[in-house]
Parts: structure tokens; C-alpha cells; sequence
């Protein structure tokens, strides 16, 4: 077959059946979140039914384990490739783990405290116990074939072999298979430090959280930033990726990301808008506030004007999504070429292309313009010195009055 990749893998397998009480004597040499491993994303609901299939002795997937000499604790690891959730509930269970070390929210994290307060090892039988420790789980062994100190041969098998394991079951979402091949890219490790501050200014849920869903925007956010463009979703992140972006142009993207984020924070938009709670919208917003930026405009303290324009937006788009699933064309026909309708087309179809991004930011643009211009002189969207500032930073000037004395 033309597509097998016959390579010589630079990494052995090998297969054992491994019980429980056997895993646990090795706990302190687990490590169930090696760097490109993703978040916890089971529920409750999860956690409970592995037990169960635990205790009635039901078969249970493979888990896989990557043997490596850690040089400075001085002894080997076991990084957990897969079944990095199956290890956690085991270890809750028994209560060798604190709820306190997984990566969820603070409401989920809640719950499963008060789960595994409620649910435990202590809680079975003397049977049970014994069946519990006794139970065996298949176990994948996975190993460098050059472990010489400082070789890096076959770490990439290693990715490779995580991203093919976990694209079955629950398959990595698109951010999670990046943070895995992508492990050592700088931009990465920004976006994932600057997620923290995205969640700041914006509705997220514990479950696209679990899926590094913030970590993607904030991600998109960096290489838009960097290059000073709206970007097409679909294609851009990867390419990106690509790039190498140096340390200067990481850290002016992190200082124009966090200004842009307090901005947006001291817009105050609340929850109920759509630009705190729809990705596409919140990207839509913060191109707009970006490009302004860029070209020098100041968001001067009229934020509670800016406010009320943008609340009273997302009512109208409200409104009109609201007409369109009643089917009321008609009420619709009066709106075409209003910019809120406008906006509310680009958002029915291929939402992150560049081009509905684009008009999308175009219109967001004017009506900051307008919120925060301090005339309300309708041919003079910027003020004397803001226009000064643009023109001094712009790289083409040109001028609208080629011929006369007004240059």
C-alpha cells in the first residue's frame, strides 16, 4: 500500500496486562500530564462508569506508558501517552490523588470533591477491595531505542504515537493535536500563559476550556496580532506554526494582546452580548480595537458610550436571528441594508472565512469610531490630533487633497 510509511521508528512497544495494585506501587514515577497531554475532559458521569466497569470486571481500553530517564530527579518516568483519565479516576478513587491536582474548572472541580467524598476505595467491601487492586488493565510499554544520555532520536515517534492513539475514542481536538506537535514552539507557550487573561473578557465553558478552546483563540489572537492581519481560521493557525516569530515580536504581541484585553475588559460588555460569548464575534471585536490601535487611535474614557453602542448591536443582530427562525421575510426586507444586518449574514455561513471577517471588523470599526470620536461632526470620524497621529504613523500617506494648500 502506497501510504504506509516504511520507516524505521526510532521507539519499541511492548504489551503486558498490568493490575491496578501493580500501577499504584509505580504512582510516584506517573507522570499524568507530561506537556503534550491535554486537560482532564471527563465527567462525573465518566469517572463513575470506569469504576463500575472496574468492579463488575469489564474489559477496559490499553493504556500506554513512555519509559524515560528523567535526569534530574535522577530515575526513570512513565509519562502517560493514553489513559491519562482512566489513571486519574483509579487514583481519586483511592483517594492517592487530590481533586485539587486536575486541570478543571473550579465548579467541576467541586463536584469531584464531593464525589470521591461520597464514592470511594473506603466505601467498598472487603471483596471488592481485593477484586479492585487484582484487576488488570492492558498496558503499552514504549521505549526509545537510543536512550544514550541526551539523545533526542524518536521523540517524534513519541508525538506521532499520541496524536494516532488519541484520534479514537474522544479524538484530539484541532488545538490539542497542536499542543502536542507543536510542544516547543514559543507562541504556543505564550498562548497557553495568556490564555488565563482571554478567560478575563470572555464567557467561556469548562468543557471547550477542557478542550483547549481558549488556548486556540489566544493562539489566533498572537499571530494576528504579529501580523497585523485579520487571518482565515481554517488555514492560518497551522501555517503560522510554522514561522518561526521571534522573542521581540512575542513579547510587543503580548503587550498589544493585554492592552487590547483591557480594553475590551473596561468595555464592560457582559455576559448577554455576543462578543463575550461567540468566538467569531469576540475575534470580530478584537481585530476592530486592534487595527485601530495599530493606527494610532486613542480609546480615550467614553467607554460607556462604546458600551451602549455595541449592547444595543447585538440586541438588533438578537432580533434579527430571531425573525429569521420565525421565518418573518418580510420584517427581515426592511433591514437589508442596515450594518447590523449585514453583519448578521456573515455569521450564517462559513463564519471565520477572512473575507466575513473582514466586513464583520470593518463594521465593529465604525461604530467604536463613533463611540468614541468626542465631536459628533459626521465627516470627521477622528479628531484633529488622532488624525495627526494616523498620518504619522501611516507608511503611504496620501493625501486627500492632492492639489490644493490643505497639506
Amino acid at each position: 500500500m502506497e501510504d504506509i510509511d516504511n520507516a524505521d521508528r526510532l521507539i519499541r512497544v511492548s504489551y503486558n496486562n498490568q493490575t491496578l495494585q501493580s500501577l499504584n506501587e509505580i504512582y510516584k514515577s506517573l507522570n499524568l500530564n507530561p506537556a503534550f497531554q491535554r486537560k482532564s475532559v471527563w465527567e462525573i458521569s465518566d469517572r463513575r462508569k470506569f469504576i463500575k466497569t472496574i468492579l463488575e470486571g469489564m474489559p477496559c481500553p490499553t493504556v500506554f506508558l513512555f519509559k524515560r530517564w528523567d535526569k534530574r530527579r535522577k530515575c526513570y518516568i512513565n509519562d502517560v501517552i493514553d489513559g491519562k483519565q482512566r489513571l486519574e479516576t483509579v487514583f481519586l478513587f483511592c483517594k492517592k490523588l487530590s481533586p485539587d491536582k486536575i486541570q478543571v474548572s473550579p465548579e467541576r472541580k467541586k463536584k469531584l470533591k464531593e464525589l470521591i467524598e461520597n464514592y470511594n476505595f473506603s466505601k467498598l467491601s472487603s471483596i471488592q477491595q481485593k477484586n479492585f487492586w487484582n484487576f488488570l488493565i492492558p498496558t503499552g510499554h514504549i521505549e526509545l531505542k537510543d536512550e544514550s544520555e541526551g539523545s533526542n532520536q524518536g521523540i517524534a515517534d513519541i508525538i506521532e504515537a499520541f496524536v494516532r492513539i488519541n484520534t479514537q475514542g474522544r479524538p484530539l481536538s484541532n488545538q490539542e493535536r497542536r499542543n502536542a506537535e507543536y510542544i516547543d514552539k514559543p507562541v504556543l507557550k505564550l498562548a497557553k500563559e495568556l490564555s488565563k487573561k482571554f478567560n478575563d473578557v470572555f464567557y467561556m465553558s469548562s468543557e471547550q476550556k477542557g478542550r483547549m478552546k481558549d488556548t486556540e483563540i489566544t493562539l489566533e489572537l498572537l499571530i494576528s496580532i504579529n501580523k497585523n492581519e485579520i487571518l482565515n481560521k481554517k488555514s492560518a493557525i497551522d501555517k503560522a506554526l510554522g514561522v518561526e516569530i521571534s522573542n521581540r515580536e512575542l513579547k510587543t504581541a503580548k503587550t498589544r494582546f493585554l492592552k487590547i484585553c483591557k480594553i475590551i475588559k473596561t468595555l464592560d460588555l457582559g455576559k448577554n452580548t455576543r462578543f463575550i460569548r461567540k468566538t467569531s464575534d469576540f475575534y470580530s471585536l478584537f481585530t476592530a480595537i486592534m487595527e485601530l490601535e495599530h493606527a494610532g487611535f486613542i480609546f480615550h474614557k467614553n467607554y460607556a458610550k462604546a458600551k451602549q453602542e455595541l449592547s444595543g448591536f447585538s440586541s438588533r443582530i438578537a432580533e434579527i436571528t430571531v425573525a429569521h427562525q420565525n421565518r418573518e421575510f418580510s420584517y427581515l426586507k426592511k433591514f437589508t441594508n442596515t450594518p447590523f444586518y449585514k453583519y448578521w449574514s456573515t455569521t450564517q455561513k462559513t463564519t471565520d472565512s477572512k473575507e466575513y471577517r473582514k466586513m464583520r471588523c470593518e463594521i465593529l470599526k465604525e461604530i467604536l469610531l463613533r463611540a468614541f470620536s468626542k465631536k459628533k461632526d459626521k465627516t470627521r470620524l477622528f479628531s484633529i490630533a488622532q488624525k495627526e497621529q494616523v498620518w504619522q504613523r501611516s507608511k503611504n500617506k496620501k493625501c486627500s487633497y492632492p492639489c490644493q494648500s490643505h497639506c
